[in-house]
């Protein structure tokens, strides 16, 4: 798979199959600290969940544009996560159960990720990569065209004995598996997970 460097080149210079595979591989992260860092309930984590992605697809992908490359994009993620989480819970009069506190008007800065964003974002990538092991040939392949090797539409359908529309349609099918399969093997408390799609 894609580094996080390659992926987020890909997102910002417009690559649709880019942005699924992004939100794909960081979902399980960011709604992992919305759930077991900062607690907040169901409704309040998923507004927050799609937030977000907004914001990093906002303004031409300008906050991912701002990500050094250096490491993992974790450590850029993880900060616009909490911050985010902190104005929520900020806006209801509620402090966070660590009692840190950010610069409500300032942008986030990278910080080293803990040891647990790590394993969360290395559990997200093992996770993700089993959930294709365990597709059937077909849908592997269609995953290996339209994100590791990037081709269009036309090439898929060319290539698969398909038509175009069918390919969108099987590609949208093969992302809600995938979701699916990523969801089920959350530990109980993200067990939930995001019900929406934030695009």
């Amino acid at each position: 798979m894609h580094t996080d460097q390659e992926l987020i080149h890909r997102l910002i210079d417009g690559d649709p199959a880019a942005a699924d595979l992004f939100v794909l591989r960081f979902s399980r992260f960011v709604w992992a600290i919305l759930v077991r860092s900062f607690r907040l309930p169901q409704a309040q984590a998923e507004e927050i969940y799609q937030e977000v992605f907004l914001r990093l697809w906002e303004d031409d992908y300008r906050r991912l544009t701002l990500w050094s490359g250096q490491g993992s994009f974790a450590s850029y993620l993880g900060p616009i996560v909490r911050h985010l989480a902190l104005d929520a819970l900020r806006a209801q009069g509620r402090r966070p159960l660590d009692g840190s506190e950010e610069g409500q008007n300032r942008e986030p800065r990278e910080t080293e990720p803990s040891p647990e964003e790590l394993a969360l974002v290395q559990e997200q990538r093992r996770v993700l990569q089993q959930a294709v092991e365990g597709l059937s040939e077909r849908d592997r392949e269609l995953f290996q065209r339209r994100f590791e090797r990037e081709q269009s539409y036309k090439e898929i359908a060319a290539a698969m004995s398909m038509t175009v529309n069918h390919v969108g349609v099987a590609l949208k099918r093969l992302e809600t598996r995938l979701i699916r399969l990523i969801g089920t093997a959350k530990s109980p408390d993200e067990a939930a997970g995001p019900r929406e799609d934030v695009r």
